[in-house]
């Protein structure tokens, strides 16, 4: 197996009822990780969830913790139990590392930006740590197209970085990250109007294009998707509209097995 001296970790802060699941999983990669691959320095972005679990799972695994945090404040509004966790993995940390802070007298609606602002600082940090180093990314990953740990693969995936695909949703470990094709949001739109059919990523578009050319629907294409697609207008020139689909997917579904 490669050899992974710094691994760092990236995941959504809520996995539903896989929690535990996720907590077994990330305890048995540490593991791994340790004895296989070398790894001795673990980068936890300590957000609640993944990160927490990951941090311990590292210490518990024989690793050195490196606690990468936003801004001092982090903690604040984590319920009482995640607080308490982190600040005893903070406290067992080797090393802090804190990407800024939030000034005093910020304004309310701009504390969000400033926020999401030391967010992706801290996030690109650690993915400088473990690229530099020859390490690699755990990523706890559920297919979502948004947040932070979407833009982190998506940084990675820039950079070729190895590592481990977590997903809560499948309850799957893959030894790979996904590829910059699966994480970037793509639109099937129809050439005449420019409406949007769907959102998916590069691999689900084209899926969905072979499906409308075999039914003879041949006046779409694909196309990277702009934030706040409008789907919602009538048109005559293609199915986009919601009414229209109940319509299109009944001709579709009839001629399902002429698709690969």
């Amino acid at each position: 197996m490669s050899t992974w001296p710094v691994v760092a970790c990236t995941g959504h802060r809520d996995v539903g009822d896989a929690a535990d699941w996720l907590t077994e999983t990330l305890n048995r990669v540490a593991a791994r990780l340790h004895d296989e691959c070398g790894t001795r320095v673990a980068l936890s972005g300590m957000a609640r969830e993944t990160d927490l679990k990951w941090a311990n799972a590292a210490v518990v695994a024989g690793m050195r913790l490196w606690a990468c945090i936003p801004y001092d404040g982090q903690a604040d509004r984590f319920s009482r139990a995640d607080r308490a966790e982190w600040q005893r993995l903070r406290g067992l940390a080797e090393h802090v590392f804190v990407a800024g802070e939030v000034p005093a007298d910020t304004l309310p609606k701009k504390k969000s930006s400033v926020v999401n602002g030391l967010l992706w600082k801290r996030n690109t940090a650690m993915v400088d740590v473990a690229d530099k180093a020859g390490g690699a990314l755990v990523a706890v990953w559920d297919g979502r197209l948004s947040g932070g740990s979407h833009g982190t693969l998506i940084e990675a995936a820039k950079r070729d970085l190895p590592g481990v695909w977590i997903n809560p949703a499948a309850r799957t470990v893959r030894g790979y990250l996904p590829a910059l094709a699966e994480l970037e949001p793509f639109a099937v739109y129809h050439r005449r109007c420019g409406h949007v059919r769907l959102v998916a990523v590069r691999a689900g578009a084209d899926r969905e294009l072979a499906r409308l050319h075999a039914a003879s629907y041949h006046g779409f294409n694909a196309r990277r998707a702009k934030p706040r697609e409008d789907d919602s207008v009538a048109c005559n020139a293609c199915y986009i509209h919601p009414g229209h689909l109940a319509a299109a997917d009944s001709e579709l579904a009839a001629q399902e097995v002429l698709l690969p």
